[in-house]
């Protein structure tokens, strides 16, 4: 079964095949972590998140019509239950970077590391202030390494519309960038 394409798994799952939806999970568990860990920022946090998508993607694949990848249908059921998570915690910041920077900067002691750190919050901190279907692109775009079709067909949207929220978002991020830094120059 380890070689069955996830079409056929998702239709043997719907028939209440344990197996083959464990499979699923099994192929599928290091992006869905990866895309809550980019939301949430923190290790833990993402496992949970992981949890709850793979559990709301059970109770739903019924619902599954296909017109999706399985592998699109799970990342957006991953980016919509960080966002949730996110949105009930408003203290925990959206981070950018990946795990193994995370544990680097979290180690590294000297100047550099520590500029590093900061830098990252900042950017945490503008990814908060934009509206969600623009921190969305731009977090599948940089950090899932999604190509401009991926995004569409995940998002359902026209991929000129991701062009136009990426260039969008990325404006507007580098405008919360701008005032964060000069607020922090001139407290």
């Amino acid at each position: 079964m380890q070689d069955t394409p996830d079409d056929s798994l998702v239709q043997l799952a719907k028939r209440s095949n344990a197996g083959a939806f464990d499979l699923l999970v099994q192929r599928h568990a290091n992006a869905v972590w990866r895309t809550a860990r980019s939301v949430l920022g923190d290790d833990h946090k993402a496992e949970d998140a992981a949890q709850e998508t793979f559990l709301k993607a059970w109770r739903s694949l019924g619902g599954f019509d296909g017109r999706a990848s399985f592998a699109t249908w799970i990342r957006r059921i991953a980016l919509n239950t960080a966002l949730n998570l996110h949105r009930s915690d408003s203290r925990r910041p959206v981070s950018l970077a990946s795990s193994e920077t995370l544990a680097y900067q979290a180690t590294t002691t000297d100047e550099a590391g520590q500029r590093s750190l900061e830098a990252a919050e900042i950017l945490g901190k503008g990814l908060e202030r934009l509206p969600e279907h623009y921190r969305e692109v731009i977090l599948l775009r940089e950090v899932e390494q999604m190509s401009y079709q991926e995004i569409a067909h995940h998002c359902r949207i026209a991929v000129r519309t991701v062009e136009t929220r990426l260039a969008r978002g990325r404006r507007l991020l580098a405008r919360a960038l701008e005032a964060s830094t000069k607020a922090k120059e001139h407290p």
